[in-house]
């Protein structure tokens, strides 16, 4: 590529690492860590996941004027303070390209817990899943494909439809607490209030809870150990359990990003 932007990439974790090394292959990067130094008039920001704010003062010395930021789940807060000092702000994970992406490495994640964490094979156990997003989606596959009986909770209509028409038992999401009980593994990909202590409370004593929805979470934990049910809360499993590829995914869509940026500039 000509006149090659500069990347001050930020280190972070395992999936950072294999995005930035997947970036160099087409663009120039240079690596720093907080605080920032020996940088200067980077055309692009590339920020590792995020969890809270963070500090970025005196982060105008580094880049041109109206940089492009790039990261992931960037708070909102942190979004506006970037715009308001003029710099163009992506999220890469508004993408939902991306987001499918994930899911699989996430389902894979959901996969291995659920097998490190319970004393039986799961052919032929019963496995409640809520939601029916892409996630959801990949998860239900795989511990079907394991001989697993899997039931789907979601409140849209055309998921349940989708997920009949793919050979699963459905339920309304309205209606989880009448068939939680039955359920030896329940995986939640609702960001949303599901399973407070009354819908825990109807479950098995021996069931496991697998969260891996996001913020702000599905499933009383409180709850569910006050009510000595298994619980695991696995955010970020694409990171944790398949850094190389989730960063490969990552890497093409920044690179998807900044193309597309370039040719709206001709």
């Amino acid at each position: 590529m000509k006149n090659k932007p500069l990347i001050l990439a930020i280190k972070g974790d395992a999936r950072q690492e294999y995005a930035i090394a997947a970036l160099k292959e087409r663009f120039e990067i240079k690596e720093v860590s907080f605080p920032l130094d020996g940088a200067g008039a980077a055309d692009i920001l590339l920020l590792p996941m995020l969890a809270k704010n963070g500090s970025f003062e005196g982060i105008e010395r580094h880049l041109k004027s109206g940089a492009l930021i790039l990261g992931g789940r960037i708070p909102t807060a942190l979004r506006e303070r970037f715009e308001a000092q003029g710099y163009e702000v992506t999220d890469y994970y508004d993408s939902e390209a991306l987001r499918i992406k994930n899911a699989l490495p996430t389902a894979e994640g959901a996969l291995m817990i659920a097998l490190e964490n319970t004393p039986f094979v799961l052919s032929g156990k019963s496995v409640l899943i809520t939601g029916f997003g892409a996630c959801a989606k990949q998860t239900a596959r795989l511990f079907a494909a394991l001989g697993a009986n899997v039931l789907i909770a979601a409140r849209n209509p055309v998921q349940l439809a989708d997920a009949q028409s793919l050979g699963y038992k459905t339920a309304a999401l309205c209606t989880v607490g009448s068939v939680v009980g039955s359920a030896d593994i329940i995986i939640n990909t609702v960001p949303a209030h599901i399973f407070g202590r009354e819908e825990i409370a109807a479950s098995k004593k021996s069931a496991l809870f697998i969260e891996i929805a996001s913020y702000p979470y599905g499933i009383d934990e409180q709850a569910a150990h006050s009510l000595s049910r298994g619980y695991i809360n696995a955010p970020g499993l694409p990171g944790k359990c398949a850094p190389k590829t989730s960063g490969e995914y990552i890497a093409a869509e920044i690179t998807d990003i900044i193309l597309k940026r370039k040719e709206g500039e001709r």
